[in-house]
């Protein structure tokens, strides 16, 4: 097979761990696993990275091209993805972290 037909073999690195952690389908231990689901996967590197820009889990969900790409099915199973639930989690904690940051958090209500 001639190699520069086709060009570069190599992917770009990612920028977060975790979309690392989603590229690599799992070694396949039993005959379930070796179904691999690219659409989940997809889905979970778009979360990951939309996350770590800001977006919540919602507004994400919501996009045009995930509801185009994805059914109800995939993206119920989004949240079996170690992956993603760890980079929804320390993206929530960094959020709380700022909010704290900026300094005391105003009262909506009056003191009774």
């Amino acid at each position: 097979m001639d190699v520069r037909r086709f060009g570069p073999t190599r992917r770009p690195q990612p920028a977060h761990p975790a979309v690392a952690a989603v590229e690599q389908p799992p070694a396949p231990d039993s005959p379930l696993e070796m179904f691999h689901d690219a659409r989940l996967d997809w889905l979970a590197r778009r979360v990951i990275i939309e996350s770590h820009r800001g977006r919540g889990l919602r507004d994400i969900l919501a996009d045009d091209e995930v509801v185009r790409r994805t059914d109800a099915a995939t993206r119920g199973r989004l949240l079996d993805t170690p992956a993603v639930v760890e980079a929804l989690c320390a993206d929530a904690v960094a959020r709380v972290r700022s909010e704290i940051a900026r300094g005391p958090i105003a009262r909506s209500r009056p003191a009774a």
